[in-house]
C-alpha cells in the first residue's frame, strides 16, 4: 500500500530541517516508550504537519524581516 500525500513537497535542501522538526515533535509528544506510529495515531497528523511546514525555507519571493 503506497503512502499518502498529506501536503506539499519539500526541496532537498529543506529535508534535513523538516526531518529534525518532525522528530523533535515526536519526542515532545510521545508517551513514555511510545513508538512514532503510536504517537502519530494518538495525536494525528496536524502537529507533525505544522512542524514540517514551520521548518520550510523562506521562499525567495517572501520578504525577510529586518
Amino acid at each position: 500500500m503506497p503512502g499518502k500525500v498529506v501536503g506539499p513537497s519539500f526541496s532537498a535542501a529543506e529535508v534535513p530541517d523538516v526531518i529534525e522538526a518532525v522528530l523533535n515533535t515526536y519526542r515532545d509528544l510521545r508517551a513514555n516508550g511510545e513508538t512514532f506510529i503510536a504517537t502519530l495515531r494518538r495525536v494525528g497528523n496536524d502537529p507533525f504537519k505544522t512542524a514540517a511546514n514551520a521548518a520550510r525555507a523562506v521562499p525567495a519571493h517572501a520578504p525577510v524581516a529586518a
